[in-house]
């Protein structure tokens, strides 16, 4: 059964189905959950049942001390069903690629909470998931930054074989003292205390195609997906929705700012100003995708510089060589030459 509710969802609130049904069988007792969640008994298993972001930290780290479990958002994570997430876990479930999976997650993350954040980026022959997950003030994140990145390498595996591990994993937080369960889920390649808590693997892997996903299902969930990015609590950076518009046209010539400010509901002017305000441009947006979209190309397929120069929409193979050199500092064919060495 996948969400019906979210619509009516507001920014700070937090979908708590998945660990309230894990922590059920852990054997936290029902008054508490209720209780540390601020939600009615009537509810608490509902799948589109949701909380604040604050009372669902609150209670996790909770229920960690509670059951003397101090991996307890990786215990979490290796027997949670897709099912669980949401509209979220079936998209990823039915992605037809790596590079699908991974695409899918960073675009459609806010479908699943509007308060934290997953990003996914590809450089130098590595990509890597990022996740942003903000404490409040006597709180701690810990046990879902691990649950978040534990259920991530899940996903990998579900699509890859049980052996599956990513090259590095960085936490924000001090060095547990059992690594027991990090070194089972993560590989040996763990590091703690670390600015920033991402997950890395090699590029490679995303041209691996999953088998038995449902391409029929796929566009009913995508336009599911499509429909409540455009809801008000779901309110991502202006950058960010650019991007991805850009990201989907990539190729098309009326990839310009005038066109960009139509789409949007708003004038060129007030484009270019909340932009600045985000201390960017159409521009530089505009050069990143298309670059980002150039190394991915490259890395990832077989295509000549001439076919990849088309495709991203350049009139002339020199213009995208001037571009691309402007970038990277290297030409194309040396990107690729360092890339495959």
């Amino acid at each position: 059964m996948m969400p019906t509710n979210l619509s009516t969802r507001s920014r700070d609130e937090h979908p708590v189905h998945y660990l309230v049904v894990a922590l059920h069988k852990l054997g936290v007792s029902e008054g508490d959950i209720c209780e540390r969640l601020q939600l009615d008994k009537t509810r608490l298993f509902d799948p589109d049942a949701v909380s604040s972001a604050e009372n669902y930290l609150n209670l996790f780290e909770w229920a960690a001390r509670q059951l003397g479990d101090a991996s307890l958002g990786l215990h979490i994570t290796e027997v949670a069903e897709p099912r669980q997430f949401g509209l979220l876990g079936y998209l990823v479930d039915n992605a037809a690629t790596v590079r699908d999976m991974c695409l899918f997650l960073d675009h459609y993350y806010q479908t699943f909470t509007g308060y934290f954040d997953l990003t996914f980026s590809m450089n130098g022959g590595m990509c890597s998931f990022r996740y942003l997950a903000d404490s409040f003030p006597g709180n701690e994140t810990r046990q879902d930054v691990d649950l978040t990145l534990g259920t991530l390498v899940r996903a990998f595996r579900k699509k890859l074989g049980p052996d599956w591990r990513p090259k590095s994993c960085s936490f924000t937080f001090p060095k547990p003292q059992d690594l027991t369960a990090y070194r089972r889920i993560f590989g040996a390649d763990i590091r703690f205390d670390q600015t920033e808590n991402r997950l890395t693997f090699a590029a490679s892997t995303l041209r691996q195609e999953i088998h038995g996903s449902d391409p029929g299902l796929l566009v009913i969930l995508r336009n599911q997906a499509d429909a409540i990015l455009a809801q008000p609590w779901c309110d991502q950076s202006l950058a960010r929705k650019v991007r991805l518009i850009l990201s989907s046209r990539i190729g098309q010539a009326e990839m310009r700012a005038e066109l960009m400010a139509e789409h949007l509901n708003m004038s060129a002017t007030n484009l270019r100003r909340r932009l600045n305000d985000e201390e960017t441009s159409f521009r530089r947006l505009r050069l990143d995708v298309l670059q980002a979209a150039a190394r991915e190309a490259l890395e990832l397929t077989d295509k000549s510089v001439s076919e990849i120069s088309e495709d991203l929409g350049y009139a002339e193979i020199s213009a995208f060589n001037r571009a691309f050199k402007r970038e990277e500092g290297i030409s194309p064919l040396q990107f690729r030459k360092r890339a495959i060495s």
